[in-house]
């Protein structure tokens, strides 16, 4: 499973749900980072289970929560702990109107100082874009080609898609590709290589 979040709170009984998953053939977890608080309850789960991959990131939604100062500490923290970590992520972007308006610079920087923090630890990344492709795109390329890893839970059309395959990135997606009204979405996932394909 490409991309999961065994650590919320909300999960009863990760150990249930691991033991349905290996048995349909699922034998590894690539867990999703939310913020500082879920990466103690990571590393606990990839103890307890194996093939449970930890992965730190500060999720858009946590940035949005918090201060800058916060954002400043988590990061350093994050610094500090990126070693022990699968990937870094969830990063990225989310400009949908419900997140706060003034927390866009602050998803930005902090997803630019993530993505440098990715490329110096030589960890792939898992991100979450919404409706900010084209800022998204932009910040990496500051980066060259020195960001791999995941676009999760891709819902764009398939230019965008395109432009993050060009950029070496995987294109991931999840249950929307199953509602009828995401025509852009089943083209793009039509028109993407298989190799470049996860779910």
């Amino acid at each position: 499973d490409a991309h999961l979040h065994l650590a919320d709170s909300r999960v009863q009984d990760p150990g249930t749900l691991i033991q349905r998953a290996k048995s349909a053939g699922i034998h590894w977890f690539l867990q999703g980072g939310v913020g500082p608080e879920d990466w103690a309850r990571q590393r606990e789960l990839a103890a307890r289970f194996p093939g449970v991959l930890p992965v730190f990131g500060l999720h858009p939604y946590w940035v949005a929560d918090h201060s800058e100062p916060e954002c400043e500490s988590a990061l350093d923290q994050l610094a500090r702990e990126i070693s022990g970590a699968a990937a870094l992520g969830e990063t990225g972007l989310d400009f949908r109107p419900h997140m706060a308006k003034d927390s866009e610079d602050r998803q930005i920087q902090c997803f630019e100082a993530q993505l440098e923090l990715a490329r110096v630890a030589g960890k792939p990344v898992v991100l979450h874009i919404v409706q900010a492709h084209e800022e998204a795109l932009r910040v990496l390329d500051l980066f060259g080609t020195g960001v791999r890893g995941m676009v999760h839970a891709f819902t764009g059309s398939w230019p965008q898609a395109e432009a993050y395959l060009k950029r070496g990135l995987l294109i991931s997606v999840g249950g929307p590709v199953c509602r009828p009204e995401k025509k852009g979405l089943h083209q793009a996932v039509q028109m993407i290589p298989l190799e470049s394909l996860v779910l």
